[in-house]
């Protein structure tokens, strides 16, 4: 060993470890294990060391002990070593020295998963090495510690019915409760895990005959499960499984708490159903009121912004009697400032579906523009339209989405329908005159510099969309 250290190559000295570390443990395990903890060998990999611990007569508790203080103490506890060949090795001889201590080695992982905390021992493997020890079937105590190790490592996988099952079969009321009550997420699960302790702790699976008495001991268990399993049992869930011997006097303060809590579900839904008929009515009494509601529009009314004729294009009527065009609206919400951030978000919102429109409507003028622009008689008809259609909106003016069936493809058109939906959506909210930006407009400050326009368009990051040639 001495020669060992004296390898001046820290990879070389590793290497010879390796190679010779099986005998080493067998003949001078204490001096071995000590001299790992020197200096010289701070670095090396724990992994390659451990296999030669199965090698180890296990029947000799003094030098599994040695084992078991070398990898929980240095290697796990010190070194921090994550590696899982490690932890596992460590509960190997954990069990192999005392199988108590197994069991609360494994409950005290459970309660770091509860933690949130990473588990670095392998469960597979402790699960298949709990099996085996099983099948040794070397003491009753051995095979009912081991079987208790499976049950906790159901529980820290979260298969607490596969937990609860196992816990039964084994008499382990205790442990089947836990794993009963950690089932949060499932509740149809909960519920018939507890029914199934029920059955066991009233005999069923044992085989007992329905006509039998049952004990006092028995029923007062029974009965005890309705308080730890608050709010998932209920005494007519246990009544099925009791004998038909059962005298009614043991269940009654049992059986007229149930029926308390039936009667004052029952007015609990009896007073819901009320609030909600109540609600029902005046909301019926609302829609009445509403369908009488409407709103007269007089031929000559007006546009509030543009002051011509309101049903000249599509526009806007609100109860309070003011008319708007959409169009109008649109054009004025252009050049309106404020320091309110909500209206800045809404504005800005109409301003980029707006923008859109407007690049969807010039890209397809544009595109009809070239498709006619070397044709002599394209280009005459083109020009007698657009006359025409000056002509005719001197006369009666129109809003532009009533001119796009002849320029715009049937993609565009539903585009910028859509946008129009948009608009439409938040423009008819409120009225201009009589909402919001009528109270913005009483204490917005008129006058806004040009580093507080820049930070409101970051703080909403206003967008918005052009359609260029080049």
């Amino acid at each position: 060993m001495d020669a060992l250290c004296n390898i001046q190559e820290v990879g070389e000295r590793f290497r010879q470890m390796y190679k010779y570390c099986l005998v080493l443990f067998q003949k001078e395990l204490e001096y071995t294990l000590t001299t790992l903890k020197r200096e010289e060998f701070k670095d090396i990999d724990y992994s390659k060391l451990v296999t030669s611990f199965a090698d180890i007569n296990t029947d000799d508790h003094e030098k599994v002990g040695l084992i078991l203080s070398f990898l929980e103490k240095f290697c796990i506890r010190d070194k921090k070593c994550k590696d899982k060949s490690v932890h596992n090795m460590a509960f190997y001889m954990t069990y192999m020295l005392n199988p108590d201590i197994m069991v609360k080695y494994l409950e005290s992982l459970e309660k770091a998963k509860e933690r949130k905390e990473i588990i670095y021992l392998d469960l597979e493997y402790a699960f298949n090495q709990c099996n085996q020890w099983i099948i040794q079937k070397e003491s009753p105590k051995l095979e009912k510690t081991s079987k208790k190790g499976k049950i906790i490592i159901y529980g820290i996988l979260g298969l607490y019915e596969k937990a609860v099952n196992l816990a039964l079969s084994e008499k382990d009321f205790d442990s089947a409760k836990r794993y009963a009550t950690k089932s949060l997420v499932d509740q149809k699960l909960k519920k018939n895990l507890w029914l199934k302790i029920a059955k066991e702790v009233l005999g069923q699976t044992s085989g007992r005959s329905n006509e039998a008495n049952p004990s006092v001991k028995d029923i007062t268990d029974a009965l005890a499960l309705l308080d730890e399993a608050k709010d998932v049992l209920r005494i007519d869930d246990l009544l099925p499984f009791f004998p038909d011997a059962t005298r009614v006097e043991t269940l009654k303060d049992k059986l007229c708490d149930s029926l308390k809590n039936y009667n004052d579900k029952i007015n609990n839904l009896k007073n819901e159903l009320f609030e909600q008929s109540k609600n029902a009515e005046d909301l019926r009494e609302k829609n009445r009121k509403f369908k009488n509601k409407f709103i007269s529009v007089h031929p000559t009314q007006s546009c509030e912004i543009c002051y011509d004729t309101l049903l000249s294009q599509t526009f806007y009527a609100f109860h309070c009697g003011h008319g708007f065009h959409r169009e109008c609206l649109i054009n004025d919400l252009e050049t309106y400032e404020t320091k309110n951030y909500r209206l800045v978000s809404k504005v800005t919102l109409l301003r980029t579906f707006a923008g859109e429109i407007r690049a969807t409507r010039s890209k397809a003028e544009f595109l009809k523009n070239e498709e006619t622009k070397f044709d002599p008689q394209d280009r005459a008809m083109s020009w007698i339209t657009g006359f025409a259609m000056k002509l005719r909106n001197s006369i009666a003016p129109t809003a532009n989405e009533f001119n796009d069936k002849s320029t715009l493809s049937h993609e565009d058109q539903r585009k910028v329908e859509d946008l129009y939906s948009q608009i439409d959506m938040r423009l008819k909210e409120e009225c201009y005159l009589c909402g919001e930006m009528l109270l913005d407009a009483l204490d917005n400050d008129i006058a806004m510099d040009e580093e507080e326009k820049e930070n409101i368009k970051y703080m909403y990051h206003e967008q918005k969309t052009s359609w260029e040639i080049e």
